[in-house]
């Protein structure tokens, strides 16, 4: 039995293959497309997590080019062999789809990689999101190095030289900036260990108290209660002690000492419970928990008393103590008794 396209000639019959295979093509494209939005699609709008919708939307566009790159390939290599282009022509096809093979493959992994590093930021409050974008910088560099280097090895290029040679500058620029890089391999830490966040009100083992206004790849900088930027390289932080005033919540204790005379126990006794319903109604003192009055010493002619009290935020500390500090004379003074209070702190 005999086709009619057996009696044309080569590049006719090389063109109508040709035709067939971008046919082909259109139709892996067009059914890979309708998985991806259809069957895939579904699955992943059904389950919990948006890992899943992040990682369809990746590999999409990605694996499209692919199909479309294969199909062209074919089509170009059969029309060069229809034309009688030679070897050469087929040479040159093969190696520009391989050098747009790996460039597609080298987005597609950035592309996946940058959708798992996403999900999982978005499943743990622990990873910021400028953790996040360093993270993916420092990725792609590998990647495409990874990719680069199977490019140049299919050319031919000795890659062996340029890695010795990219490994000694690498020791030498270490070497040079271990400082600086030190210093970003501490913000990396930090950014994912987060024992601050910015907002956050800080105490440094130095002494000094500022709130978090930004977290860098290199510094850290605190804004002061004078309103100037103290600017702290990340290294130093993740050395030292850092208290954290707003971690895991904002609120804090305030303690007032008091000392009254021995001949005024009975009274001060008496005022012990009347003044811990007062020192409740007082706006900034928090009621939960609830103020605390306690005997911390007891000398031979004087006894000495503990208050503790809670806030919403340390940083009304020095305010809403001196406010009491007032607010609790009035109240002593009302009952006529012979006093000495402090604030500590």
């Amino acid at each position: 039995m005999s086709y009619p396209w057996t009696a044309w000639p080569d590049w006719a019959v090389q063109a109508l293959s040709s035709l067939v295979i971008l046919g082909g093509t259109l139709l892996i494209a067009r059914l890979l497309i309708l998985i991806f939005t259809g069957l895939l699609g579904r699955w992943a709008r059904q389950t919990r997590t948006e890992l899943d919708d992040r990682l369809l939307t990746a590999l999409r566009g990605p694996l499209y080019a692919l199909v479309w790159l294969g199909g062209i390939y074919l089509v170009l290599a059969r029309l060069s062999v229809a034309f009688g282009l030679g070897s050469a022509a087929l040479a040159y096809l093969g190696d520009g789809a391989f050098s747009l093979a790996v460039l597609l493959g080298g987005y597609l992994s950035l592309r996946v990689i940058a959708a798992l590093l996403e999900g999982l930021t978005s499943a743990s409050e622990k990873l910021p999101s400028d953790f996040l974008f360093a993270l993916r910088k420092v990725v792609a560099v590998f990647v495409w190095t990874i990719f680069l280097t199977i490019l140049l090895s299919h050319f031919g290029i000795d890659i062996n030289a340029l890695i010795a040679t990219l490994g000694v500058s690498s020791l030498a620029i270490a070497l040079a900036f271990q400082d600086t890089i030190a210093n970003m391999i501490a913000g990396f830490l930090l950014m994912a260990d987060r024992p601050f966040r910015v907002g956050d009100l800080v105490k440094l083992s130095s002494g000094e108290t500022g709130r978090v206004l930004d977290i860098g790849i290199r510094r850290t900088k605190l804004l002061t209660p004078d309103y100037a930027v103290l600017i702290v390289p990340n290294l130093d932080l993740s050395k030292s002690r850092t208290v954290n005033y707003s971690y895991p919540e904002p609120r804090t204790r305030l303690r007032f000492l008091l000392t009254v005379p021995q001949e005024q126990a009975a009274e001060l006794q008496a005022l012990e419970h009347s003044l811990r319903g007062w020192l409740s109604q007082i706006a900034p003192v928090r009621s939960d928990p609830p103020p605390l009055i306690a005997l911390s010493a007891c000398r031979e002619a004087q006894l000495d008393l503990r208050l503790d009290l809670w806030i919403d935020d340390y940083a009304q500390r020095e305010s809403v103590s001196e406010q009491i500090l007032r607010a609790l004379k009035r109240r002593l003074d009302e009952q006529q008794l012979s006093f000495a209070l402090k604030a500590q702190g």
